[in-house]
């Protein structure tokens, strides 16, 4: 709209002005009669400013690092949502880390509300952690989806993830300061496994194993331990749905007799810390070792308590399969061992049943159906990504007939040094990869 205006002058008429105004603002007025002209142009440079700011940041969000780009998406939230979202994402309450399933604190006996199935879908009922159920994470969660993919920042499309935490000892002989008491470490050890009457807690074991491994080549085992548990959350939070971890290979049993001693001792506290952890952030964690019967009892009676309760929460936000006393090669022999002593021998072998026989948990036996339908609802048996930290760039005998289409990207980062950013930036290394599958 254009308003013509005439101006009397000292030599008379002047020529006629066009002084033109957008249409938007003469609506605006009129609509708005007690606003001038001035408020509302300052009102679409304020609009038209975080528009382009919004933009820029954007632009920034894929360009910049880690740091940067944790604050341009805390930025964007308040910019595109409202002061509502604009949240610590650190928080453990927060409906975007559990993908619209409130976190939960339990401990034996208590009950909350959870929704659970058990072959069928069924509404959220009370259940006893105590109880036997199959838990999953309900179809609403999905609904959550988009809220996961900002808190990550972007949609990886990782389900199962492999990891293969090489490094810890290096690690350990660069910060080492001193050298290892043998005779204190026995004496743990002895202790904490092989006593013949009650065994120490694993609660009262670990600050002594800690103080005697501090500043020695060994303690880069104990650090890598403290790592696990974090990545396990970071995992969580990113939206991962299985990770699978190298622990111990069947090789390092021919590492040195005080190394294996402290890496046992570890395993007897670790597993019971991260079963502390899976309690309250419902996580299921699964053992799988193709040699088991070289394990410790003590270490097998908790790894087989520990499976048996993860088993039971609900919901079951992320499977954790830890690989102790394992071996690629191993876990072939004994799926094809278990295959040629099924009834109907004259059935060809396919590669179905090889597949059903892979990461076979060390309960599986009394869970077959359940154990089945866990690792397809959670990516499948085989995995969408593995990463290796330590610079090496192989397999090590790790996952051999799982990881036929599985992408890699190799870290060259020992495993204790390794940051959640580090796990970001390979998922989204994979997201942007094109996966042809031989086609």
């Amino acid at each position: 709209m254009s308003n013509y205006h005439t101006k009397q002058g000292a030599d008379g008429i002047l020529p006629t002005v066009l002084i033109t105004r957008p249409m938007s603002l003469d609506l605006c007025a009129r609509q708005c009669p007690n606003c001038n002209v001035t408020t509302l142009t300052e009102v679409f440079e304020v609009m038209g400013i975080l528009f382009w700011a919004v933009v820029v940041s954007y632009s920034l969000l894929y360009a910049g690092d880690g740091a940067l780009q944790s604050h341009l998406l805390r930025f964007l939230r308040w910019c595109l949502v409202g002061k509502q979202t604009f949240t610590p994402v650190q928080k453990e309450s927060t409906d975007q880390r559990e993908g619209g399933l409130k976190s939960f604190k339990r401990t034996e006996g208590d009950t909350s509300k959870r929704e659970c199935t058990s072959g069928e879908k069924r509404p959220a009922v009370e259940v006893k952690v105590s109880g036997a159920v199959d838990c999953r994470i309900g179809d609403h969660a999905n609904a959550h989806d988009m809220r996961l993919r900002t808190v990550a920042g972007f949609h990886h499309g990782v389900r199962h993830l492999a990891v293969v935490m090489d490094g810890n000892r290096r690690y350990g002989r660069l910060t080492a300061m001193g050298a290892e008491q043998p005779d204190a470490l026995e004496s743990v050890f002895h202790d904490a496994l092989l006593r013949s009457g009650p065994q120490a807690k694993p609660v009262s074991v670990r600050p002594r194993l800690q103080m005697l491994l501090h500043g020695t080549r060994l303690d880069g085992h104990r650090v890598g331990g403290e790592k696990l548990l974090e990545f396990i959350i970071d995992c969580l939070e990113l939206n991962v749905r299985m990770v699978t971890v190298y622990a111990f290979s069947t090789e390092n049993w021919s590492r040195s007799a005080t190394e294996v001693n402290v890496l046992m001792t570890l395993f007897y506290c670790y597993i019971d810390r991260l079963s502390q952890v899976a309690r309250e952030k419902g996580i299921f964690i699964r053992f799988i070792s193709p040699a088991f019967d070289r394990i410790l009892p003590s270490i097998q009676k908790l790894m087989l308590e520990v499976e048996n309760e993860t088993r039971r929460h609900c919901p079951r936000r992320i499977v954790v399969n830890v690989c102790i006393s394992y071996s690629g090669r191993d876990e072939i022999v004994n799926a094809f061992n278990r295959l040629a002593q099924r009834a109907d021998k004259t059935a060809p072998i396919t590669n179905d049943d090889i597949m059903r026989e892979m990461l076979r948990s060390i309960t599986q036996s009394e869970h077959e159906t359940e154990d089945a339908s866990i690792l397809v609802d959670n990516g499948g048996v085989e995995p969408q990504l593995l990463l290796r930290t330590g610079g090496e760039v192989r397999l090590s005998n790790f996952l051999l007939y799982e990881c036929a289409y599985t992408e890699f990207v190799f870290i060259n980062k020992m495993w204790p040094e390794i940051t959640r950013e580090d796990l970001q930036k390979a998922l989204r290394d994979y997201s942007m990869r094109e996966k042809r599958l031989g086609r």
